[in-house]
């Protein structure tokens, strides 16, 4: 996800900054006990599927309590609008984090690993 977030800057020609963001957040967490997230992912095959894919997955300038990581979507997206790493902030900009979501911003990340190392 470093890498990911420093091609992006690079891409807008901030050559400067690079990360030391050494903590990722599951966006849609593991521990899904929140009504909200058994609302938004009620079947649970399908949410174990996309649990552990990058593109669930948030670069943070600091480790989450745990409180933070289960919150639901809206409270999570004012901590990532704050975060300086642009996949982070594009996910701010989503209003629900479903299957929908989730799968376009995975494509996203593997679209820029594609272009980073050619795969």
């Amino acid at each position: 996800l470093q890498r990911l977030n420093t091609q992006l800057l690079m891409d807008i020609g901030n050559k400067e900054k690079t990360f030391s963001h050494n903590f990722v957040e599951h966006i849609l967490p593991t521990n899904t006990y929140r009504k909200y997230w058994s609302e938004q992912w009620p079947d649970e095959e399908i949410k174990d599927a996309w649990t552990h894919k990058i593109g669930n997955l948030a670069l943070m300038s600091r480790k989450s309590t745990a409180k933070e990581s289960n919150n639901v979507f809206g409270e999570k997206k004012d901590r990532y609008k704050k975060e300086t790493a642009p996949l982070t902030q594009d996910v701010a900009d989503i209003d629900t984090w479903n299957k929908y979501a989730l799968a376009e911003n995975h494509g996203k990340h593997l679209g820029l690993i594609g272009k980073i190392w050619g795969l």
